[in-house]
């Protein structure tokens, strides 16, 4: 064997591994238009996906055409699908993507999400979270109390904070989608007056304009920048902090 096939031995194996890799992540819907290369891929870890997993309780086949219905048309104008050959190249990314139309040597953004279809559960997502909010608890600060009073030994205190990790985690996911779902004015809106900012502190300002990032396109920092204005005291102070350490003093 030459040094040129070990080469390619090599390059093989590199995608084989890849591909695996992809596999155990997430997995790809593609158009529905015949031979238009373009798809998508979902994260397992995707916040709509988490969310309506959460919310709704849908699981394997169920979720993933649930998922299906929320997708955006491919820019062809075709559904994007689970049910399609995902064969042939694709030019289009993950997630919020710079994508080639078939036939033309331009590019366009391609966002994910269908919001106007997501709207559609935005009542739902935001009532899981307030029904959360009234639940009582074990918070950080309740661990290290009964971890320093030895009341919880290590082995639990370690598994206290990984549950609370991912129990913020997936509520994070769900407000997430709910802010794509309401938009940049309703979900700013329903942050204050729902109390969101009281319960989670600035942080959930900064998760809404991420999730306003991923559904359309609004620059995370910018819009931050701009909601910062809308508050006072504390909460401006640390959106003002973060935008300085993140941003660069954006």
């Amino acid at each position: 064997m030459t040094e040129f096939d070990d080469d390619i031995e090599d390059d093989e194996e590199d995608e084989e591994q890849e591909e695996e890799k992809e596999k155990s992540t997430g997995y790809e819907v593609g158009c529905t238009l015949s031979n238009c290369p373009n798809k998508i891929f979902i994260s397992y870890k995707d916040p709509v996906r988490v969310a309506l997993r959460t919310v709704f309780g849908f699981e394997d086949n169920e979720l993933k055409l649930q998922i299906e219905k929320l997708l955006k048309p491919c820019p062809t104008g075709f559904a994007f699908s689970n049910n399609v050959d995902l064969q042939a190249p694709s030019d289009l990314n993950p997630v919020t993507s710079q994508i080639k139309t078939p036939g033309s040597c331009f590019t366009q953004t391609h966002f994910t999400w269908n919001l106007d279809e997501l709207k559609k559960y935005e009542g739902q997502l935001i009532s899981y979270v307030l029904k959360k909010m009234e639940v009582k608890e074990d918070t950080f600060q309740d661990l290290v109390d009964r971890f320093e009073s030895g009341e919880m030994g290590a082995e639990a205190y370690l598994q206290g904070i990984e549950d609370i990790h991912i129990r913020e985690r997936v509520l994070f996911c769900i407000i997430k989608t709910w802010a794509m779902a309401a938009g940049t004015e309703g979900a700013f809106r329903g942050a204050q007056e729902l109390d969101l900012v009281d319960h989670f502190g600035a942080r959930i300002l900064i998760t809404i304009a991420d999730a306003l990032e991923t559904g359309m396109g609004a620059d995370s920092l910018s819009t931050l920048s701009k909601e910062a204005s809308n508050w006072d005291g504390m909460v401006e102070r640390e959106i003002r902090t973060y935008l300085a350490r993140i941003g660069k003093g954006f």
